[in-house]
């Protein structure tokens, strides 16, 4: 983000809420993709990793009037996901569709091994 904010454009990088050293409300429902808003701005150029990348499919399907441009690493795009989130949980998706070596899935497992110590 440096880089880009020293070449003259605007970075911003929500608050992920319970990641780092942001706050972690107790309420689950607090943790909802609608408590994510792009501050106030007009249009947005998004660029989403990680838990980010799922968050900034969430701001193109719900504001796509807000977004000029998408681009995303790391997590593609599951549609029956977003449509049906409580059919599939996403840990099982990354495991079918990309295997167990999917980085995703790696901390996974290590969180097992670890609960097991």
């Amino acid at each position: 983000m440096g880089h880009l904010a020293a070449r003259g454009y605007r970075c911003v990088a929500p608050d992920l809420r319970g990641y780092g050293g942001t706050d972690a409300p107790p309420d689950v429902a607090s943790y909802s993709a609608f408590h994510v808003v792009a501050l106030g701005l007009g249009k947005v150029f998004v660029v989403g990793h990680d838990w980010g990348a799922i968050i900034a499919w969430y701001l193109c399907l719900f504001r796509p009037d807000r977004v000029t441009a998408l681009v995303n690493t790391s997590v593609a795009f599951m549609r029956h996901i977003f449509i049906r989130a409580a059919a599939v949980k996403p840990t099982d998706f990354f495991n079918r569709t990309y295997g167990p070596t999917y980085y995703i899935c790696r901390f996974q497992a290590c969180r097992t091994e670890l609960g097991r110590l």
